[in-house]
């Protein structure tokens, strides 16, 4: 995952959040349970004011040691809104 993280990062750094996002979804088709993805997408889709689809990958991403983590992006996203 942190291939992809760092690939859709430098996406991110070009102001291209779009690409960055297909990035994460390609890479989520095939780790669906990653939380790192699932977090990352969330923050994308916060960022482009969809705050609705923000919260599902945020809750997604809420699994095993990712939790705090989740849960972080959750409060920033109330304050965000």
């Amino acid at each position: 995952p942190m291939s992809v993280l760092n690939w859709a990062q430098t996406y991110q750094t070009e102001r291209n959040n779009l690409q960055a996002l297909f990035t994460l979804k390609d890479a989520l088709a095939l780790q669906p349970d990653e939380p790192l993805i699932q977090n990352t997408i969330g923050y994308l889709f916060m960022k482009g004011g969809a705050s609705d689809s923000a919260q599902v990958y945020f809750q997604n991403g809420s699994a095993g040691n990712n939790v705090s983590v989740a849960q972080s992006n959750l409060m920033g996203l109330s304050v965000y809104q």
